[in-house]
């Protein structure tokens, strides 16, 4: 064989071997590209819902409520033409009797509420479960109210009455010992609040309202 001939068959081998790994490198570096573009990428949890506060909730006839030292659940609630004026186990609830009329374009709204004090140390309560404020429709307005409580089967203390001379004679009326401030002591005692508020009967259109009790939600149906 001519070394003409040898040359070209070496150069022939030589350029066989480097196509040959050219294409090898390339294949190596396509197949890590694409094994890095197909990992999935790590997806982001989403946050949990944040929580309603307590004082933001809406309660209803039942539920119990856990206030800063108290422990209270509304056992019944509604609205009445009248309600008891006598200082007894029927005392500011609803009365078919006709016992103390709320007046011709007024209406009650009441509510009775057992509670229990939670506190650690003695504490001083004022004007005890008295209603705050009472939504009807799309408006608030200051509760024009009286409220009474007592430990369970004692007799009743009124612990507030607005100025309003209906509500000023209930409570008069009543012969019930008055205290606006009541020193609570830590202890297993169980209480028991009542209260009614006088609203103008055209508020109550809805059917529903909803008071304010030490800062919660309360919503009372007819």
């Amino acid at each position: 064989m001519s070394q003409k001939k040898s040359f070209k068959l070496l150069l022939s081998v030589f350029l066989t071997a480097s196509l040959a790994g050219c294409s090898s490198s390339a294949g190596s570096g396509s197949s890590a590209k694409s094994e890095k573009e197909e990992k999935p990428s790590q997806e982001t949890e989403p946050s949990p819902a944040s929580e309603i506060s307590p004082r933001d909730q809406v309660y209803h006839v039942g539920d119990t409520i856990t206030a800063d030292d108290f422990v209270f659940t509304i056992t019944d609630a509604g609205f009445a033409d009248a309600v008891s004026g006598t200082p007894d186990d029927s005392f500011l609830t609803k009365s078919d009797s006709g016992n103390v009329p709320a007046g011709e374009d007024f209406r009650f709204v009441y509510y009775t509420v057992d509670y229990q004090y939670t506190g650690s140390f003695a504490d001083t309560d004022y004007w005890t479960f008295l209603a705050e404020d009472i939504l009807a429709g799309n408006t608030t307005y200051r509760a024009n109210g009286m409220a009474a409580f007592r430990k369970t089967g004692e007799p009743w203390m009124i612990s507030a009455v607005m100025q309003d001379p209906l509500l000023v004679s209930i409570a008069t009326s009543s012969g019930c010992e008055r205290q606006e401030e009541y020193e609570y002591q830590p202890s297993d005692q169980k209480y028991q609040a009542r209260g009614i508020i006088s609203v103008k009967k055209d508020l109550l259109n809805d059917g529903t309202v909803t008071v304010t009790i030490k800062k919660y939600n309360i919503e009372i149906s007819e």
